[in-house]
């Protein structure tokens, strides 16, 4: 859920940065496209498919608040899994007199390999070729050179590799997730544009969601706080919340905290408080209880906005 809140996480220096997104093509499970780098700021060259290890390629620029962010995050993951055979690997398409002069003033709060997409090639071959727009964004290519995930570096990169590198990650499941995220943002366009067929979509996507938590947290939050679209359908949104609600069979953090999102931006901001409080006191997982902290922070700032 977390990277589909972009007016709550831009108040938190997390959000991506969205220039025009391409159509979607690639998907989980497509070969991985070989880094054609000619710059390595930092680290050794290294081939994504050499069928040696795992590879995290994430772009990202030095103009990027969000970027900046989560550099910190990526260099304690990959001190966590470097014996485990995962290599990280970050790039910019600025040229190297931009990039190298901050990555030596990081030093090593930026400690994984750097390099620089000199004719944008890797942009072309990843960003692009899967429908991506916005940085930062991270692809995971997996010993056999096939792309197993991508998505924000803070949402989910970490368990994925946690499963990756134990050999628990399920492929099938994570290509539906794939599927339906791409579904998501065309739903999202054609709602954008006023189009008749985003209802029919919502429909499928609430459908083929089925009684998977997570998706039906993702599709609601993805409604209800995509405040690009002047159209936004709360009812679906608060429909998909309250679903995600059933198919956990209680409350939990997860179906609480999208349940606060879509209340917080339907204008229903104190019960909206109430349910991110409620998330908080049934989550013991440190990472999201963070982020839920400042979603309760900038909840409790804006009610009266």
């Amino acid at each position: 859920c977390l990277p589909i809140l972009k007016n709550l996480i831009a108040a938190l220096a997390l959000t991506p940065v969205f220039p025009a997104t391409p159509l979607h093509a690639g998907k989980v499970g497509d070969d991985a496209a070989p880094l054609k780098i000619k710059t390595w700021v930092k680290g050794k060259p290294a081939d994504v498919k050499d069928g040696k290890g795992v590879y995290v390629v994430e772009f990202w620029a030095t103009w990027c608040g969000p970027c900046r962010t989560t550099i910190p995050h990526l260099t304690e993951l990959q001190k966590r899994f470097k014996d485990k055979g995962v290599t990280f690997i970050g790039i910019s398409d600025e040229p190297a007199d931009t990039v190298r002069p901050f990555v030596e003033k990081m030093g090593e709060k930026m400690d994984y390999a750097v390099a620089c997409d000199d004719d944008r090639a890797c942009n072309t071959a990843y960003m692009q070729a899967f429908g991506q727009g916005g940085i930062p964004h991270a692809f995971i290519v997996g010993k056999k050179g096939e792309i197993l995930w991508h998505g924000h570096p803070m949402a989910g990169l970490d368990k994925t590799l946690e499963q990756i590198v134990e050999g628990k990650f399920d492929i099938a499941s994570a290509k539906k997730a794939d599927a339906f995220a791409a579904n998501l943002r065309e739903y999202q366009q054609l709602a954008r544009d006023g189009d008749e067929r985003a209802k029919t979509l919502g429909d499928q996507l609430l459908t083929d969601a089925g009684k998977n938590v997570d998706l039906l947290c993702q599709l609601a939050i993805a409604v209800g706080a995509d405040v690009r679209n002047r159209r936004r359908d709360f009812d679906f949104a608060h429909k998909a919340a309250a679903a995600a609600e059933t198919a956990a069979g209680k409350p939990t953090h997860q179906t609480l905290h999208a349940k606060a999102v879509v209340l917080f931006e339907s204008g229903r901001k104190e019960e909206a408080i109430i349910a991110e409080k409620d998330a908080l006191a049934k989550c013991d997982d440190a990472q999201a209880k963070n982020f839920y902290e400042r979603v309760l922070k900038f909840f409790e700032e804006n009610k009266n906005n």
